[in-house]
């Protein structure tokens, strides 16, 4: 990946706000805690000055290195983001219990609270780190006009965000691939950003690609993490791997047309265009299946460019909360899940 700058401003700010945020933890903790000994506040006054310096050095080395101690830190510090952010609500949740006592005057044991808060923390953060590694499956059935006999029993697999990197690597791709397998699927849709963008050892994901058991197609789009990437080493995978990509472009397969578009085109209101040109001159209606990486929320421009079905990514239903608020407001219903929209799904 090249380190731009538009990348190292957005660190250093990111790294401002989170200093400062490990700040107001580190005051409400001492005052909460009633943390008196000099010792005791200095040690967690470095830690809370540490981990946010540590942060914003692996995201920034993470770009450059591929070894152990590289890939650790920045697991180390991917794992505390989560954990801060649950701690940042339980002192929130802490501070406004102070001021409702303030009011009502009566008395609160707060070190006790708030280690009952920080219990929850620990309680949720290591439930969060168990989601993480168990990839789960989501079956559904999208009922679509016209669709051609042969695709009424197929099985179709979407994939997207799975980030292969330097951190993510052959292991997880084994998991996934062994999952994928299970179901045996026709057809395999992967939806963009299956790259990071950070370094990745290309013949270990040829080699576990290859274990792919799909019985018909599959049928590739580029994500955001995608362009940050080696463009030339995905291609590679990608062809090595016997993917069809779809950059831009539009095809007919057993009777459904299938569009997929670069991530980078999403704003340019000519590729609907050429689409909606491509379904016009079409003999009869046949189901238009497109696959954007990220959801396009223009309803009405999809429906009057045909398609059918929108499969997606890239939201991560905000991975958590509250960030899954954030997302929602941005996206609407088509955050997560299967939308019916009459003639047009979304999912």
């Amino acid at each position: 990946m090249e380190i731009t700058f538009k990348y190292i401003l957005f660190l250093i700010i990111f790294y401002t706000f989170i200093l400062f945020g490990h700040v107001f933890l580190y005051k409400s903790q001492v005052k909460f805690l009633k943390i008196e000994c000099a010792t005791r506040r200095v040690s967690l006054s470095l830690f809370y000055m540490i981990m946010p310096t540590l942060v914003f050095v692996s995201f920034i080395l993470i770009n450059f290195f591929d070894n152990f101690v590289v890939n650790a830190l920045f697991y180390i510090s991917s794992l505390w983001l989560a954990v801060v952010t649950y701690i940042l609500i339980a002192v929130l949740i802490n501070w406004l219990v102070f001021l409702f006592v303030k009011l009502l005057d009566f008395k609160l044991e707060y070190k006790s609270f708030h280690s009952f808060l920080m219990g929850l923390v620990l309680f949720v953060s290591i439930a969060g780190i168990y989601n993480y590694y168990d990839i789960k499956n989501e079956k559904v059935e999208i009922e679509i006009e016209n669709l051609p006999s042969q695709w009424e029993e197929k099985k179709v697999i979407l994939i997207s965000d799975v980030h292969i990197g330097n951190y993510r690597n052959q292991r997880h791709l084994k998991r996934l691939v062994r999952k994928i397998n299970e179901y045996k699927p026709d057809i395999l849709f992967i939806c963009g950003d299956f790259f990071d963008g950070t370094l990745f050892d290309k013949d270990a994901i040829i080699i576990e690609l290859s274990k792919l058991r799909v019985r018909e197609k599959v049928i590739f789009i580029y994500g955001n993490h995608e362009l940050r990437a080696n463009q030339n080493d995905i291609k590679s995978v990608l062809t090595e791997s016997k993917m069809q990509i779809l950059d831009d472009e539009i095809i007919e397969y057993q009777g459904v047309i299938i569009a997929g578009i670069n991530h980078s085109s999403l704003k340019d209101v000519e590729i609907f265009e050429k689409f909606s040109q491509i379904i016009s001159a079409t003999d009869d209606r046949k189901p238009f299946i497109f696959l954007s990486h990220e959801p396009v929320r223009d309803v009405e421009l999809l429906q009057n460019t045909g398609i059918s079905l929108q499969l997606s990514g890239h939201t991560h239903n905000g991975q958590f909360f509250p960030f899954s608020l954030i997302t929602k407001a941005i996206y609407k219903e088509m955050n997560y899940g299967l939308h019916d929209y009459g003639s047009f799904k979304s999912y």
